[in-house]
């Protein structure tokens, strides 16, 4: 039985992108049997162009700026998964950006592999070029599976983090992520370094990151884009931020303190079983 795909598409002003976008998914060879756009306020013809593919089109008014990077996003796409709920249930649902074009055989691919093991409930393939801090399910691209999705409300946090907040709570819960690194996708948008540091900061905080992960997050970051500011954007971010009581925040600490500790003993020479029993003396 063939798995039913949702697929939504938060959009604004993309009707130069979105005609490429809806073209890759139309000739997947696992189609989605739902594409959902979010019409941002745009104020070109980005409604048209996805009606005229057969998308379901829900229109949001002009705030005046994109969402790109801010919690405003996440209520974008909220709302196409409001429509998502009322018209399921499916197996997956993807969110995709309105300028993301995928391989042929991304959806089915992506698909196949996480059914090869029940545990993986979030995976993603890689975008060509892209700079990444985490190696992560990525963002668009994203397939869910939708009994876990809804078992979690089927929505974003609507605050700094919320993009990883479904993948902390996916382990949380005992469940894996997929990174397929081999399953590479473009943007028609010109890919660069990841700016949004003082947003990233931010998200840190929301999620419950420890003090010393997190201000040695922002040093290798620093160092790896031999840029200073990187540094002081995300500690800028993360102090700043006021405190978000995520769920998932007290295992994102615990996971984060056990890596630190883990790292730490490494460092001594230390075996796996010294390093759980020193671990379980300190927890």
């Amino acid at each position: 039985m063939r798995p039913r795909v949702a697929v939504v598409i938060p959009a604004r002003n993309e009707e130069e992108n979105l005609r490429t976008t809806l073209d890759a998914l139309n000739v997947q060879t696992l189609r989605p049997e739902l594409v959902i756009l979010v019409d941002d306020g745009s104020k070109d013809r980005t409604a048209d162009v996805a009606m005229r593919y057969g998308v379901f089109v829900l229109r949001r008014p002009d705030r005046g700026y994109r969402a790109t990077g801010s919690p405003v996003l996440a209520e974008v796409i909220n709302y196409g998964l409001m429509e998502i709920r009322r018209r399921g249930p499916w197996n997956y649902v993807m969110v995709l950006g309105a300028d993301h074009v995928l391989t042929e055989n991304y959806i089915n691919e992506v698909i196949r592999r996480m059914e090869t093991d029940p545990k993986v409930v979030i995976a993603s393939g890689v975008i060509a070029g892209e700079d990444r801090i985490n190696r992560y399910p990525r963002g668009s691209g994203r397939l869910v599976k939708y009994g876990f999705w809804t078992g979690i409300g089927l929505r974003y946090p609507v605050y700094y983090g919320w993009e990883a907040y479904i993948l902390y709570k996916a382990l949380q819960k005992g469940y894996k992520l997929g990174v397929y690194e081999d399953l590479k996708t473009q943007i028609q948008r010109k890919t660069g370094k990841f700016t949004k540091y003082l947003e990233y900061g931010r998200g840190m905080r929301a999620l419950g990151y420890d003090q010393l992960y997190a201000v040695g997050k922002a040093v290798l970051s620093s160092l790896e884009r031999k840029d200073l500011s990187v540094f002081v954007k995300l500690m800028v971010g993360y102090l700043s931020s006021e405190v978000c009581h995520y769920d998932v925040a007290p295992f994102v600490r615990e996971r984060q303190r056990r890596f630190i500790t883990k790292r730490v003993l490494r460092v001594f020479g230390l075996n796996e079983s010294s390093k759980l029993g020193y671990y379980n003396s300190i927890a």
